[in-house]
């Protein structure tokens, strides 16, 4: 019900206009990240998410994620143009077996929409031990 719920926002946004500019005010690094092996008993991985702010005052006024195993971590408070920032992404392996595909939508005051995006695959034991010589 929440991501149907998410959806339509999403959709009465793009029929209003209110979509992302090919000028974006904000601009990520890099928009994924393949964590690879990650271990059930390993605790929580994560990643920032690195940006760099535009030439105007931008907030951004959301950061919602796919789904209670992720959770993300972002300043509050404007940021000033050409300022650099970061969106902090946690994800809980614990009981999560297989692959793994989780995104988080990202909205600013100013109308811009991105999806970051992790992947991987939750394993009970690295494939490959390290340290033993095989």
């Amino acid at each position: 019900m929440k991501k149907l719920h998410f959806c339509f926002i999403l959709i009465s946004f793009s029929l209003f206009g209110l979509v992302p500019t090919c000028f974006a005010q904000i601009e990520f690094k890099k928009v994924t990240h393949q964590f690879g092996e990650v271990l059930e008993s390993g605790g929580e991985v994560s990643i920032d998410f690195e940006y760099t702010n535009g030439f105007k005052p931008t907030k951004i006024i959301m950061v919602q994620p796919s789904c209670g195993c992720t959770t993300p971590d972002w300043s509050k408070e404007v940021i000033n143009p050409q300022e650099k920032g970061k969106i902090t992404v946690k994800f809980a392996p614990k009981g999560r077996w297989g692959e793994f595909s989780k995104t988080v939508t990202v909205m600013t005051d100013h109308n811009q929409v991105f999806w970051l995006k992790i992947e991987g695959e939750v394993v009970e034991k690295k494939s490959k031990q390290e340290g033993s010589g095989e």
